[in-house]
């Protein structure tokens, strides 16, 4: 259920189905919190939208140790237009040493997820442009666009560098650009995440990704007005209430109450 209609509890269910063996009372604390949150939330729905379909893209974020055993946490967003098509978080299984060797192997093992789905378009007669990963790490971005900085030292590591080297400045079969950490949505699934940007990114992963572009791009009032009054006409009722009370909140910076949203 998580994986394909409510990836916003993706995270803590991943995380609550390691503790199966060895349970404590904690975890069912915990457990109890995740059912809650899906009962008082069971009428939101995902918006598929087919318009705006122009290429794949991939956001990629890594956690750097944030398992008791020191392992990292991996987590990817696919976007075809303005729908959230693959989610996905995981363990990492190797260590790493730092953030930047977490985000490169969260690179080399979830990309072909989104080179899969751009073939799968393609054959459906779809006309894409090349997919574009979008990363929080310079270092990691750096690493992966040229052999001539200091090599890594790990050998694995270095293997997995040349893998992403060659799919992105060899053969061009994916393209890679950097995103800031505030506007990465995939750091919902690679880290406990709370209060407005939780929010935020709910949204764009249930199909309201469009609202918040607009959103940005128009900071006026009388930009906000018509954009209810779209939304209206559109008939899309959970869509304008949460337009509404976001737009709300940015108008008024000191309510902060994100508990109006639910």
């Amino acid at each position: 259920m998580c994986k394909r209609v409510r990836g916003d509890a993706l995270l803590p269910v991943l995380y609550l189905s390691t503790k199966v063996k060895f349970p404590t009372t904690s975890d069912e604390n915990k457990l109890k919190r995740v059912v809650g949150y899906l009962k008082r939330t069971r009428n939101k729905c995902n918006i598929i939208s087919t318009t705006e379909m122009v290429r794949v893209e991939m956001y990629i974020d890594a956690s750097f140790s944030s398992h008791p055993d020191g392992a990292g946490h991996s987590a990817m967003v696919t976007f075809v237009g303005t729908t959230a098509t693959i989610l996905r978080t995981s363990k990492q299984k190797i260590g790493t040493k730092s953030s930047t060797e977490a985000e490169l192997v969260a690179l080399s093992d979830i990309y072909l997820v989104g080179l899969w789905l751009h073939a799968f378009l393609k054959s459906l007669g779809v006309a894409l442009k090349t997919p574009i990963i979008y990363q929080d790490n310079k270092s990691a971005i750096a690493l992966v666009q040229s052999l001539l900085n200091k090599k890594l030292r790990s050998r694995h590591l270095n293997a997995r560098r040349r893998v992403m080297y060659d799919e992105i400045m060899v053969n061009r079969s994916v393209d890679i650009a950097y995103l800031q950490t505030s506007e990465m949505t995939a750091d919902v699934l690679s880290k406990p995440v709370c209060g407005e940007k939780f929010f935020q990114v709910r949204g764009e992963h249930t199909g309201r990704r469009a609202s918040y572009e607009k959103l940005k791009k128009n900071t006026n009032n009388r930009a906000f007005t018509m954009a209810e009054s779209t939304l209206r006409r559109q008939g899309c009722v959970a869509f304008y209430v949460l337009w509404s009370v976001y737009v709300q909140e940015l108008c008024h910076p000191r309510r902060r109450d994100v508990r109006m949203l639910e």
